[in-house]
């Protein structure tokens, strides 16, 4: 039973964790994007909404990497477990 609790949390440790590299890593993009583009003397408008694409896709992506990997970590434990009933 604590086995089971302590693997829950450190499951819901890592997905928190996921999800706070991605919106550092959304964040950073961004930034990159914005700043570089502001030295580069763009007109902001340009560089405002090319940042905003950059995050928003790097958002996404992230989000998309998150639940694809868990969504084949639970297919691949259910695929093990049909195997093992074999």
């Amino acid at each position: 039973m604590i086995e089971a609790r302590a693997a829950s949390l450190a499951q819901h440790q890592a997905l928190f964790w996921r999800f706070r590299l991605v919106t550092i890593e959304t964040l950073m993009m961004g930034a990159l994007i914005l700043f570089a583009g502001l030295a580069l003397h763009q007109p902001a408008a340009m560089v405002l909404r090319a940042a905003i694409m950059v995050s928003a896709g790097c958002f996404a992506s992230g989000m998309l990497l998150i639940g694809l990997t868990g969504a084949f970590d639970r297919g691949l434990d259910h695929f093990t477990r049909w195997r093992r009933g074999q």
